[in-house]
């Protein structure tokens, strides 16, 4: 499948949220993947009469074969059947030649005094970004094994003891060997309408804007020290549309996000790159089954970063973890092996019919697994959809960043083969519903876990 990165920049404030309050708007900080779907979507009905608008589409097209709007949005497949349309995921501040962008999980912490990644050039004190899941887990289980223990562990800062909380940004990337986080400069405006009687403002219609400035702050020291132009960049998954017409309908944007009349949302420079599909592999389990039955973790520090690798890579740090409780007296604390699913994007899953704010093995299909911790957000999404002219329905979820941890006791050849394929299915399909907007995109064992040093 041939993945598209996009890059953009912004010529004018980018406007991308729901009224909070009324009327005060508050843009995200990113660009979320469902504002592009809709702005390739309003570049390929463009050319449309008024009267072309008003079929809906696909179903009563006069002709999906030729028509673009199918052809990219729900494209079928040779036989007829329906096709695996394109995903538009998420689009994050980034500095250019930095790895992916990606959320920061809700178990990262940093100190409360001096936060944020560390900067060893820096004359700015600061005490890191870290990960607190496998200890957090590990603390749970000894809470309950042994409440009348000596040691009790808190969430404070390892340099000075202060308490730990979240970080201000919530994605951070990687350039080179320094991990940052890209910060835009958010600006505010406020507007009135006015009466076209009177031409005077009109009562009770003002509005405030929060919105995602042009420039952004990385805090890295080079190459950008200070300020620089705010640069969204992400993917989208082609699925079986026509890449041709994708990709010019890509480059047909010139506008993103709410208020365009006005003059937010104008692109800068957008640039379409597509990534040449990986080639098909047969998931290779055997190395991580035998590290499973002697207990024994390796990781391949310059390979790749497949499935087996993060496995691995999680249960050696859950794996030091229990030696730590062994040592001071609490034995038996995360018996079996363990792995984590970290929502990329907002999940929106459904238990017989109601809106589900969690994730069992059985739900996920996941044989001899058993969910025994979970850090989680939930969310409410809306929206407009400039096809139908209507506000869409508002849906409620897991929001991204949300990580669930699961534990395997079972160390058959057989277990540890059937899980590693259902996972990698989890990764390549996504969950839940909304797939096309961007919603329901998963990793297992994010790297950020298996980093467990403040950095």
């Amino acid at each position: 499948m041939t993945t598209l990165n996009v890059a953009l920049t912004l010529a004018s404030p980018l406007l991308t949220g729901e009224p909070h309050q009324g009327n005060t708007y508050e843009s995200y900080n990113h660009l979320p993947g469902s504002v592009l779907r809709g702005a390739v979507a309003a570049a390929l009905m463009a050319g449309w009469s008024h009267a072309a608008k008003q079929i809906p589409h696909p179903e009563q097209c006069p002709d999906p074969v030729t028509c673009d709007f199918c052809r990219v949005l729900y494209p079928r497949q040779e036989d007829g059947r329906p096709g695996r349309p394109p995903r538009f995921y998420d689009c994050y501040p980034a500095m250019s030649g930095s790895s992916p962008v990606q959320p920061l999980p809700l178990t990262a912490r940093t100190c409360k005094l001096y936060p944020g990644f560390l900067r060893p050039d820096e004359t700015e004190e600061k005490h890191g970004i870290f990960d607190t899941l496998i200890a957090q887990a590990a603390a749970s289980q000894a809470r309950q094994q042994a409440p009348t223990h000596s040691y009790v562990y808190t969430l404070t800062c390892p340099h000075c003891g202060e308490a730990l909380v979240s970080p201000e940004s919530d994605y951070y990337g990687r350039y080179g060997d320094t991990f940052y986080t890209a910060t835009p400069l958010n600006r505010r405006f406020s507007r009135t309408a006015i009466n076209r009687r009177r031409h005077t403002a009109q009562s009770g219609q003002l509005f405030t804007l929060t919105v995602m400035g042009e420039q952004m702050r990385t805090g890295l020291p080079e190459p950008a020290p200070g300020k620089t132009v705010t640069r969204l960049e992400g993917q989208v998954e082609a699925g079986d549309a026509d890449l041709t017409a994708l990709q010019d309908a890509l480059r047909q944007v010139k506008w993103l996000g709410s208020s365009s009349s006005r003059g937010l949302g104008q692109i800068d420079t957008l640039q379409v790159r597509a990534v040449p599909p990986a080639p098909a592999s047969k998931i290779d389990n055997t190395r991580f089954r035998n590290q499973v039955a002697s207990g024994q973790y390796q990781t391949d520090t310059d390979g790749p970063a497949d499935l087996g690798n993060r496995l691995a890579a999680f249960n050696k740090a859950v794996q030091a973890e229990r030696a730590f409780y062994r040592a001071i007296g609490i034995p038996d604390i995360l018996p079996g092996w363990y792995f984590s699913l970290d929502l990329l994007s907002d999940t929106f899953v459904r238990q017989q019919g109601l809106p589900g704010f969690s994730l069992t093995a059985e739900q996920l299909q996941l044989p001899g697994a058993k969910a025994i911790f979970r850090a989680t957000v939930p969310i409410e999404r809306g929206g407009w959809s400039n096809a139908w002219g209507l506000p869409r329905y508002r849906e409620q979820g897991l929001g991204r960043g949300s990580v669930f941890l699961f534990r395997v006791d079972g160390a058959e050849p057989a277990t540890v083969a059937s899980l590693m394929t259902r996972l990698a299915q989890l990764e390549e399909n996504g969950l839940g519903t909304d797939l096309a907007r961007g919603a329901g995109r998963l990793q297992v064992c994010a790297p950020f876990h298996q980093e467990v040093k403040p950095r």
